[in-house]
């Protein structure tokens, strides 16, 4: 059955709101209808994992209008940006922020970066000082071999 996006949206907002305990972990972060298009904010319940609500602006003072009427928040899972924090530290001082999921791996992905992109050309060296070791090897080794091979000749050819 096919249906708009329009039907999908007054369905969805004909349905009513969850109710939820008292959130005490709070999710938060950047969501657009479309890329690059009305961007807002997305809360999410962690204990569920379902979405409290969703702002259309972002602006610090709306995220502490909002934040007032939820003092019982422990902890806030937010992305690295600093522009919510300010907000969260004057109203929930208490509330302890922690970086969600998705943004430890992004900060565990760029310290693993910045590490070897620092150790590189530690590497290539040590990779480079290896194959000049081997090859030096490899090349004394087929002298002995030859000379090896000479030797073997020659006695051979005195003892007879």
């Amino acid at each position: 059955m096919r249906v708009s996006r329009f039907t999908l949206t007054r369905l969805a907002h004909l349905r009513p709101y969850p109710r939820f305990e008292a959130i005490r972990i709070l999710g938060v972060d950047d969501w657009a209808f479309r890329k690059g298009v009305n961007h807002g904010i997305i809360r999410v319940h962690m204990q569920s994992s379902k979405p409290v609500n969703l702002l259309i602006i972002y602006d610090e003072e709306e995220i502490k209008k909002w934040l007032k009427n939820l003092p019982y928040i422990e902890i806030v899972t937010r992305d690295r940006a600093s522009s919510y924090s300010s907000a969260y530290d004057s109203v929930c001082p208490k509330a302890m922020q922690v970086a969600d999921h998705f943004h430890l791996l992004m900060n565990l992905s760029d310290a693993l970066d910045t590490y070897f992109k620092s150790v590189s050309p530690k590497i290539k060296a040590l990779i480079k000082e290896k194959n000049d070791e081997m090859s030096e090897s490899v090349s004394s080794h087929e002298t002995s071999v030859k000379i090896g091979e000479s030797e073997r000749l020659i006695r051979g050819f005195d003892s007879r």
